[in-house]
């Protein structure tokens, strides 16, 4: 489908600046799967998956769900844990032409139900994690619909996982992929977040603002395919998704964490030798709490901070005690970075409590109540647009 308030102009306009690119993440990861087939692409505690392994299950996994009969252009609700399998999905359901809502973990039948009602899924993939019987119960009578569960004991009706990864689909199902997967210009994922009402807030993202985002931050972090990128937080938030965006640009390995303790997530920078990692303000503040002398986090050279707004002195503790950056960022799911730090400028001006400079292409003002931009030093109301920003809500 195509964006909701973007019109052709305007997305010629982002093509024509150099905003976006007809590049998709399914096409990307074609490429890194010939270039890089035996370069470690993602990992977790249980598993990991080389760039070509992992063309080859997205590949199983996207036939797969097509030959269930999901309509292209069709919503998959998913409730998962970050994981090697979750970036498998992602870009399975991208191929399968799927739109993917992939929702927080924590959230229970109020906020399901409200998201069912918004998107109308054709398929519901969860976790069994934090789920009592009765909310399976409700799940298994609220859904009418295909149903994966992940986790073992199978359900009846449901599917399971290995059902989707180790069924080998037919070549002519496999062929549809090139057909249905989706291009630059089409929505093709979902974000949930919890609005400032209590209401979750769905916003929609096409392609090519998923991609340019990613280059975005992976240019002002200064990744480069050597990297490893720790995703120490959950990929339902933009903290997590925005910097595993990368991944459509740059070949890095990327590492989930099972757990969002800090004595284990400062573990394995050391035992994985994680590079960048990215999380959120609250979670920074228990690593720097943390006696970071102990640990060997020498391999670290920047700890990307976004979402809410970071504790200055925090990030300064951190900095200090892990020696390496960190590179401060705003935004909100709508317009996620419109303001990053980079992570080569100074510690007087990057953790000076400023949010950092816009990023590539994107236009801000502050203005009044009556819509007028106001002067410096004024209290008012930010405006942004960006060629990385969502194209709608749901």
């Amino acid at each position: 489908m195509k964006p909701t308030l973007l019109s052709g102009a305007d997305m010629q306009h982002y093509l024509d600046e150099g905003y976006w690119s007809r590049e998709t993440h399914a096409r990307s990861l074609r490429s890194f799967a010939m270039r890089f087939s035996n370069t470690i692409a993602c990992r977790d505690e249980a598993e990991g998956y080389t760039w070509a392994e992992l063309e080859v299950v997205s590949n199983h996994i996207a036939a797969n769900l097509i030959k269930l009969g999901l309509a292209r252009d069709s919503r998959a609700l998913v409730r998962m844990s970050s994981s090697c399998r979750e970036m498998v999905l992602r870009i399975a359901l991208k191929k399968a032409g799927i739109i993917g809502v992939f929702v927080p973990m924590q959230w229970r039948q109020k906020e399901l139900s409200y998201v069912r009602a918004r998107t109308d899924p054709a398929l519901l993939i969860t976790s069994r994690q934090g789920l009592n019987d009765e909310e399976l119960l409700w799940m298994d009578d609220a859904f009418k619909i295909p149903r994966v569960i992940l986790d073992p004991p199978s359900l009846d009706g449901w599917l399971g996982w290995a059902t989707l990864t180790d069924a080998v689909p037919e070549p002519s199902v496999v062929e549809e992929i090139s057909e249905r997967a989706f291009a630059f210009d089409e929505v093709s994922l979902i974000t949930a977040s919890s609005g400032t009402s209590g209401i979750a807030k769905l916003c929609e993202w096409p392609e090519a603002a998923q991609l340019c985002i990613g280059r975005s931050i992976g240019e002002r972090l200064g990744i480069t395919k050597d990297d490893t990128i720790g995703i120490f937080s959950p990929m339902s938030g933009a903290a997590g998704v925005l910097v595993w965006l990368v991944s459509a640009a740059i070949p890095a390995t990327f590492v989930f964490p099972k757990t969002y303790n800090a004595p284990a997530l400062l573990g394995i920078i050391g035992e994985l030798g994680i590079t960048v990692a990215t999380t959120v303000p609250v979670i920074m503040s228990r690593l720097a709490q943390e006696p970071l002398a102990d640990y060997n986090l020498i391999s670290l050279r920047a700890l990307r901070v976004g979402t809410a707004a970071a504790d200055m002195s925090a990030a300064r503790k951190f900095e200090e005690g892990a020696d390496c950056r960190v590179v401060v960022a705003a935004g909100s799911m709508e317009c996620p970075g419109f303001a990053h730090a980079d992570f080569d400028e100074d510690r007087e001006i990057r953790l000076n409590g400023s949010i950092g400079l816009r990023l590539p292409g994107c236009r801000s003002r502050i203005i009044g109540d009556d819509g007028e931009e106001l002067s410096a030093q004024t209290v008012g109301e930010l405006i942004v647009s960006a060629p990385y920003a969502a194209s709608g809500y749901w």
